[in-house]
């Protein structure tokens, strides 16, 4: 094969593979990447204030390290028997630990692989390689969330 054949068979085969990489990334959605994760953004407003009975006003607190997991939290208003707190963790893997507790079960319902620990009232989650918790001191102690902390989850992982 000529040089110049051999080349032109090559550009072709190039702007062809750059071309699918281009439809592709239009079609196919990116992942959202944990550090792209707004605490504060998860859950809608009218959820937050049925939780808190206040406006949905958040204070987030980015990277704060509990132990060895590092988090962006986000606090919402409330009093203490209806403090809600949303977080998500930079390392997954931290969920594994939380689900090896004896006393977290797990919660169905949401669409993904959750968990469900009632003497903190905390609901977590782990969706495309995210984990994220809720806290709900509402429900703490509870044998089940509330339907509307269950409502404010799945609005939440449904945006992972």
């Amino acid at each position: 094969i000529p040089a110049a054949a051999l080349a032109l068979v090559l550009r072709t085969l190039l702007h062809r593979c750059a071309l699918i990489a281009v439809v592709a990334s239009a079609v196919i959605p990116a992942p959202v990447l944990a550090e792209d994760i707004n605490p504060c953004a998860l859950v809608p407003d009218d959820l937050v204030t049925a939780l808190t009975g206040a406006p949905s006003t958040s204070v987030r607190d980015n990277a704060k390290a509990v132990g060895s997991d590092e988090q962006d939290t986000c606090h919402y208003a409330g009093g203490p028997a209806d403090a809600f707190v949303v977080s998500s963790h930079a390392d997954p893997a931290q969920f594994a630990d939380i689900a090896a507790r004896p006393q977290v079960q797990p919660l169905a319902g949401l669409g993904t692989e959750a968990l469900w620990w009632s003497k903190a009232g905390v609901i977590c989650a782990l969706k495309n390689g995210h984990y994220i918790s809720m806290n709900y001191s509402g429900d703490a102690t509870k044998a089940a969330p509330s339907p509307v902390f269950l409502a404010a989850a799945k609005a939440a992982v449904s945006k992972l």
